[in-house]
């Protein structure tokens, strides 16, 4: 038996809510779903729930966020839930600006693991961001959120019947620029976007906080970072001149000069105290 505990969403995205709820009245779940409720659009949304649930079932890590299973509630009105377990910390910006003492370059090696681990397994996230990655109550990575996800196998197949926001899904302030002339996401669009994770976790704010859209998709289509903090603030937790220069490089403008999952596990796990891969579960 599930539940919901709260009268209003824990978290909202672009295409849905999610919410806190209980398993058998006494296991913390997180429920998401559509928030729309047209008949046509309601239809669109469980098509978009299927091919998510499709991606996200088949991933087991201890850095990918796990897939419990889906469920039909019936009030207030019938709706479909994803259901997953619930993560104490909330996501990597709320909880890096909750512990000013994080350790980023350890959180960072874990998604970045969880990310080398989907591409060897053939799928892309293709939303990768502090929002959409969640902390556990040990304190560990869990990439989470496959809205946006494909199977490689998939992105020239399969797609005619996702609607235009999902095929043009994502934010400009993670996006690589190729996806603005280009939907199709890659592994390579991963890694740009994995760049701008590692400008929020030194710098507890999103890439280009305060910047007009418009001029974001200018800036990036150019090809500069975001703005560099200056000050003792700028490296709160090691975000020196190496680490912003590896940033850099996940978010060169050509993605072929863009590193790969792998080598950005090798280099992190290279300057990392911590031997392990990934964390327990």
């Amino acid at each position: 038996e599930v539940s919901k505990v709260d009268t209003t969403a824990a978290a909202s995205g672009g295409f849905g809510d999610c919410w806190k709820g209980l398993f058998l009245g006494q296991h913390q779940i997180a429920m998401k779903c559509s928030r729309s409720h047209i008949a046509p659009e309601i239809a669109m949304r469980v098509r978009l729930a299927e091919r998510e649930m499709k991606v996200w079932k088949s991933l087991q890590h201890p850095n990918i966020l796990p897939f419990i299973g889906p469920v039909i509630l019936e009030t207030p009105v019938k709706a479909l839930y994803m259901v997953s377990p619930w993560m104490e910390n909330s996501d990597l910006g709320k909880y890096i600006n909750a512990n000013p003492n994080a350790d980023c370059l350890r959180l960072l090696t874990q998604i970045a693991t969880g990310l080398e681990y989907l591409h060897t397994s053939g799928v892309i996230h293709g939303d990768l961001k502090a929002a959409n990655i969640l902390i556990s109550g040990t304190g560990d990575a869990r990439i989470a959120d496959f809205g946006l996800s494909e199977m490689t196998t998939e992105v020239d197949e399969n797609t005619q019947g996702c609607s235009s926001a999902w095929k043009h899904g994502g934010n400009p302030r993670w996006q690589a620029p190729e996806l603005f002339e280009n939907y199709k996401r890659t592994k390579a669009s991963d890694i740009f976007a994995f760049g701008r994770v590692i400008y929020e976790a030194y710098t507890r704010d999103v890439p280009f906080a305060g910047f007009p859209r418009l001029r974001i998709y200018a800036i990036v289509d150019r090809g500069e970072l975001p703005p560099r903090p200056s000050g003792k603030s700028s490296e709160p937790g090691g975000f020196n001149d190496d680490m912003w220069q590896f940033m850099a490089r996940c978010c060169e403008t050509k993605p072929q000069q863009r590193p790969d999952a792998h080598e950005v596990v090798a280099y992190l796990l290279s300057i990392s105290k911590t031997p392990d891969r990934a964390c327990s579960p």
